[in-house]
């Protein structure tokens, strides 16, 4: 993301990638969100800046972004449905110019389980040595919890889908999208995955 380039985001939130975005100057940053400006402080966070706009949505169709128009697209914790994520992306493919990259994150519970069961004692690694037996003991009073990837699809407020780095990875391969790499490692719990548009 840099001058000239035409960005996009979606599930933008407060904003806090965004920020990050527009700090470094595109010449458009699009930032999506089911929720409207105001309801997330989102102007209030990131500012008022030249090619920032805030887009509300209430579909997956992407009806209001214009077609091979951008150079840039990321989605960063924005957890929707299998069903969803396929539609938005399907909706998606067409908004994006060739040579286009493309940053998804994804749920995927396999990731986070692992995550889980590696990383249990590391709370008090993060903390000074006079501070770790209070982290120790708070960190085995901790729970510990699983997902499933078997569990029902019921939507509920604050609901986080497994959908798992092999199923959106082929569903971009399907689109006519080329994965550059399938989780690029910068999340212990969550894949990134890195796509172009040939």
């Amino acid at each position: 993301v840099g001058p000239g380039v035409a960005a996009l985001e979606i599930g933008c939130g407060g904003g806090a990638w965004s920020r990050a975005m527009a700090g470094l100057a595109p010449e458009e940053l699009w930032c999506v969100d089911v929720l409207s400006a105001e309801e997330t402080g989102f102007w209030e966070h990131v500012g008022r800046r030249p090619g920032l706009r805030h887009v509300q949505v209430a579909d997956l169709s992407c009806a209001l972004l214009p077609d091979g128009h951008f150079d840039y697209f990321f989605s960063f914790g924005c957890h929707l449905s299998p069903v969803a994520v396929r539609e938005y992306l399907a909706n998606l493919a067409p908004k994006l110019k060739p040579g286009a990259h493309g940053f998804l994150m994804v749920a995927d519970y396999d990731k986070f389980n692992q995550a889980q069961a590696a990383h249990r004692g590391c709370l008090e690694s993060l903390v000074p040595a006079a501070l770790r037996p209070a982290a120790r003991e708070l960190g085995a009073r901790l729970p510990v919890y699983f997902y499933d990837k078997n569990e029902d699809q019921t939507p509920r407020p604050g609901r986080w889908y497994h959908l798992g780095v092999d199923a959106a990875c082929a569903h971009l391969a399907g689109l006519g999208l080329e994965i550059i790499e399938r989780d690029m490692g910068l999340n212990v719990r969550d894949p990134l995955i890195h796509f172009r548009k040939p």
